[in-house]
């Protein structure tokens, strides 16, 4: 294994491109973020800054079905890793976003975004193993391993996930895949209020079922989605039929429509001036996040993840308003979407830490920083 990683470094630095990314990095002048297809254009820095595009560093370095195990240039679309993957039956269990709209594999792990089916086996953060990256002196570092008992010292395959690019340029990446679910279905469960819709959540998270994802929309409704043999979906969907609220309206969705539906929602044109904002949120506080949201007019929202993740979408101009909300109830946000002056809102504590780190890493600020 020490020999093959030997050998995947010297082809990497052999690589024109990543020749180029060297010296770009070691140039003096405004910090560089590194971007592919800027399809979250809401994490791209507005001033002063260098953007360094990976779009062009594309292709599989490495797969082997058999292992599970995929290995790809940071400006691969995850269409076409997804498009391979289905030839032999895998896929990417955390559920990429921004598929359609040309996401790369690098943007995909720096923007550390997963999709509403993660809830199945886990976010990025969970399938990355090994990366290898450009950091602030210039330096090809790499870091993980394809197989876990030869990965050593610290995880920093991990800690690209959501970087955003201040922490180096990702220009490789190896992945864990799954086999694909044989079959996929959806439960639509309408309530008067979020707080029966959480209930009903709880109950049936309660419970060892194939739920691949939960979302519950601005008008109560939960949709839970299931996922395994085509054959037992019919019963696991009467099972959470029974778990929730008798005076809930249930019925048996068309699963595509709804899968479409929600990605058509998140990844389609936002209007002019308006912004998609991911936050960071946990049941608890759901309840108190619905309020406030409604409290500066925003209607437009779904909560993924079983909660773990709201997503809204508002105006531009209504952002402060939500900075203030977000505060006062302690949670993170980001602009992932829209042209706006500072992604972060909210709660900001968590950006000293951060910066704290990106200075262990890039000592002569070479790229974007956090504050």
């Amino acid at each position: 294994m020490t020999g093959s990683a030997t050998d995947s470094t010297d082809m990497l630095l052999n690589e024109p491109f990543v020749r180029q990314l060297q010296q770009a990095v070691c140039e003096t002048g405004s910090p560089i973020q590194p971007i592919g297809n800027a399809t979250k254009c809401g994490l791209v820095g507005k001033d002063n800054i260098r953007l360094v595009r990976t779009s062009e560093f594309q292709g599989i370095v490495t797969y082997d079905p058999s292992e599970f195990l995929i290995t790809a240039k940071s400006g691969t679309k995850i269409a076409d890793l997804a498009s391979t993957l289905a030839q032999y039956g895998q896929y990417l269990p955390f559920d990429p976003l921004f598929v359609q709209a040309g996401a790369t594999l690098g943007g995909t792990i720096a923007s550390g975004i997963s999709g509403p089916d993660r809830l199945l086996y886990g976010g990025a953060r969970d399938f990355i193993m090994e990366v290898a990256l450009i950091d602030g002196l210039g330096r090809l570092a790499r870091g993980g391993g394809k197989v876990v008992k030869n990965a050593a010292g610290f995880d920093t395959p991990k800690l690209m996930v959501g970087s955003y690019g201040r922490l180096g340029v990702i220009i490789e990446a190896t992945l864990k895949v799954f086999p694909t679910p044989q079959a996929h279905a959806s439960l639509l469960v309408e309530h008067s209020s979020i707080e029966s819709a959480l209930r009903s959540m709880q109950k049936v998270l309660a419970k060892p079922l194939p739920i691949s994802s939960v979302l519950i929309d601005c008008q109560h409704t939960v949709c839970f989605r299931v996922a395994g043999p085509s054959a037992s979906l019919e019963g696991v969907l009467q099972r959470i039929k029974s778990l929730v609220d008798t005076s809930s309206k249930a019925k048996v969705a068309d699963d595509i429509s709804q899968r479409e539906k929600f990605i058509e929602w998140i990844e389609g044109p936002l209007s002019e001036g308006s912004a998609l904002v991911r936050i960071g949120v946990d049941p608890t506080v759901v309840a108190k996040l619905t309020a406030a949201l409604n409290a500066i007019g925003v209607s437009d929202f779904y909560h993924a993840g079983a909660c773990s993740i709201t997503w809204a979408k508002l105006p531009a101009d209504t952002l402060d308003g939500l900075d203030t909300q977000l505060m006062s109830l302690g949670l993170s946000g980001v602009v992932v979407r829209g042209s706006v002056a500072a992604p972060f809102i909210g709660n900001r504590q968590w950006l000293k830490m951060a910066s704290k780190i990106q200075v262990a890493m890039d000592p002569d600020r070479r790229f974007v920083p956090w504050e």
